[in-house]
């Protein structure tokens, strides 16, 4: 879930987007057979990587760092 939620993230920052719905990253995670529905909200716990804004329990605004984008281009290259 980490790993499609940094190039979920990194796809969007890339295209103009900083921030992203988690509703979309769940999407995602669902569409590839990777989401733990109790778990899922963990993935955003650090900070040194994603930054949200929203409410919890509600819906957030996800965001990268620069050491996500990092970690994003560090995925892609080893892909």
């Amino acid at each position: 879930m980490t790993n499609i939620a940094l190039l979920y993230c990194y796809g969007a920052y890339l295209m103009g987007d900083d921030q992203v719905p988690s509703k979309n990253i769940r999407d995602a995670c669902q569409e590839h057979g990777h989401l733990d529905e109790g778990n899922f909200a963990k993935i955003f716990n650090d900070k040194t990587v994603f930054l949200s804004d929203g409410v919890k329990g509600g819906a957030k605004q996800i965001k990268l760092t620069v050491v996500g984008r990092e970690k994003a281009k560090e995925l892609l290259a080893n892909g």
